[in-house]
């Protein structure tokens, strides 16, 4: 994946060798008001394969938590999110928008109209964005320019996290600092990145479509989900959830990274 993570590894061709279809009620894990109980499809594993299911469900949970919601890319995405917005309402005021780009380029076209038809949506793809971001780095003005010079020469948003799931004095201090202190600033200068890490919900707690969960199936072929023989998948119930903010300003961000438990636990 060219990202530099060991995560992921999984015994591909084990788990296919092991891979069957069986039928389970529709209103497992349903709606049982949705559903008169009729069998489908689904997949499942042989309980030999037990171990290779879980090693593909853990791989899942830390290709999440360390490539897809890694900080760098997440920093990238707020980034361009924050130029396509300042972007978007600039081009909402037509001919007299401040905007570097020509008037027929897509997406200023597509921004431009109340409502975007499918014709201009079908128009942007990833050329659309990086040419309307080399121009806007090159000759536009105000935010949308320093987004766009961020984006086309890596000068990324430092960011600070915040521990959600075993957090420290710091990680508290840090966030009360930031909703008290800098709070006008969010969506402006700072960007909150919050983002779920749930990969397998408890199908004995709350509603899980049958094609959404995997199953085992045992001796005598009893179909079962994997959480009744796996512990380690079973821990992954708990609901996670990441917190960062990224600065623009070098300064702000320093007084976050300041901020500790013990110097501020009464801020």
């Amino acid at each position: 994946m060219m990202t530099g993570s060991g995560a992921g590894a999984i015994d591909f061709d084990w788990l296919l060798d092991n891979l069957r279809v069986e039928d389970v009620p529709s209103s497992s894990g349903d709606d049982p008001q949705d559903s008169g109980g009729k069998p489908i499809q689904v997949f499942a594993f042989e309980e030999k394969a037990l171990q290779a299911a879980e090693n593909f469900i853990l791989a899942r949970f830390h290709l999440y938590s360390q490539v897809y919601l890694h900080r760098t890319t997440r920093g990238i995405e707020q980034m361009l999110t924050a130029f396509l917005l300042a972007f978007s309402e600039e081009a909402k005021k037509g001919a007299n928008a401040d905007l570097a780009v020509p008037e027929d380029h897509p997406l200023r076209a597509y921004y431009m109209k109340a409502t975007p038809d499918l014709q201009s949506y079908f128009a942007l793809d990833d050329a659309v964005v990086w040419s309307a971001l080399e121009i806007s780095a090159a000759k536009g003005n105000g935010p949308i320019r320093e987004f766009a010079e961020r984006l086309c020469s890596r000068k990324l948003l430092k960011a600070v996290s915040i521990d959600m799931v075993n957090p420290q004095p710091t990680d508290v201090a840090r966030r009360k600092f930031i909703d008290q202190n800098m709070k006008g600033e969010i969506g402006k200068s700072i960007f909150e990145d919050r983002a779920p890490l749930s990969i397998y919900k408890d199908p004995s707690k709350e509603t899980v479509k049958p094609h959404k969960r995997v199953y085992v199936r045992r001796d005598g072929n009893k179909v079962v989900d994997i959480t009744s023989l796996s512990k380690p998948v079973a821990a992954l119930f708990a609901d996670q959830e990441i917190l960062r903010y990224y600065f623009i300003n070098e300064n702000d961000r320093k007084k976050v990274i300041n901020i500790t438990g013990e110097s501020h636990a009464g801020t």
